[in-house]
């Protein structure tokens, strides 16, 4: 059953995870886990959210995220 919608307000912090379908491996090397924490640079300028934290495993990925004007999406 998929997550119901998060409250999301200026300031609020986030856990987002995402993890590969089926447990499949989504960061072969370390080029996969460049590429995606470039992505991840990305959007905190395009943004302007914050990262306070994160983790990535093989096969899914943890980010602690604050919006500070309230648009998670």
């Amino acid at each position: 059953m998929p997550r119901g919608p998060r409250f999301d307000a200026p300031g609020y912090r986030h856990h987002v995870m995402n993890r590969g379908a089926g447990h499949a491996t989504i960061f072969v090397d370390d080029d996969d886990i460049a590429n995606f924490l470039d992505l991840v640079g990305q959007a905190v300028s395009r943004f302007g959210i914050r990262i306070h934290g994160y983790a990535l495993m093989t096969d899914h990925f943890h980010l602690m995220i604050e919006t500070p004007r309230g648009q998670l999406s």
